[in-house]
């Protein structure tokens, strides 16, 4: 009775626990082995007469490792770069007549665009200068009285900007001073913006 029964268990052993064919090997002979459990022990066989896995067959597969999700590498930030400074406005070039602080017409029109191109700025530098006929010093008045006349004007007309007043005769020229048009564009008020200097605020 023992002996049938240890019969019976081997049977359900080979059953029930036979693994997923093993890799087959072929030996020196020729003949294709294989690894099959059987008699509660592993064994080699002849195949194909290894015994094949069953339904109720248990493979004791490896436990397949569970994939890891993608981890986010963050990036160190980088500051965007600060956008580029406007260029200052362009200056304005004030016109006058020979020995004259009164500006011509055309000098006129230039303080109103310079009234609207400069509205808003702080601050302004006016420049006065002369061309290269007569003395010295009565061109460096010249100069002198052409600055101030602008900056009264540009007044006049609703300008707040705090205005520097530079002025120099027979120097700083624009133009040659051999011919009467290049003397014309020497007798002028340049109007550039300007900066405040923090001593002056």
């Amino acid at each position: 009775m023992r002996a049938l029964l240890t019969s019976f268990i081997a049977v359900g052993l080979t059953g029930c626990i036979t693994l997923s064919p093993q890799p087959q090997v072929a030996d020196p002979v020729g003949i294709v082995r294989g690894v099959e459990w059987r008699s509660g022990d592993w064994r080699h066989c002849d195949v194909p007469h290894c015994q094949q896995p069953t339904p109720k067959t248990l493979l004791l597969l490896p436990e397949q490792p569970k994939p890891q999700p993608a981890r986010a590498v963050e990036l160190p930030s980088i500051p965007a770069a600060p956008p580029p400074k406007p260029a200052p406005p362009e200056p304005v070039v004030v016109s006058f007549p020979f020995a004259s602080a009164t500006p011509t017409q055309e000098g006129m029109e230039a303080i109103r665009i310079a009234v609207e191109r400069f509205n808003g700025m702080a601050a302004l530098r006016i420049e006065g200068h002369t061309d290269s006929v007569g003395a010295q010093k009565a061109n460096d008045v010249m100069a002198a009285a052409r600055a101030r006349r602008v900056a009264r004007e540009l007044k006049r007309l609703g300008l707040r900007a705090r205005i520097e007043i530079q002025s120099g005769g027979k120097c700083c020229y624009a133009a040659t001073n051999d011919t009467k048009a290049g003397r014309a564009a020497n007798r002028r008020v340049e109007i550039h913006p300007a900066t405040i200097s923090k001593e002056s605020q």
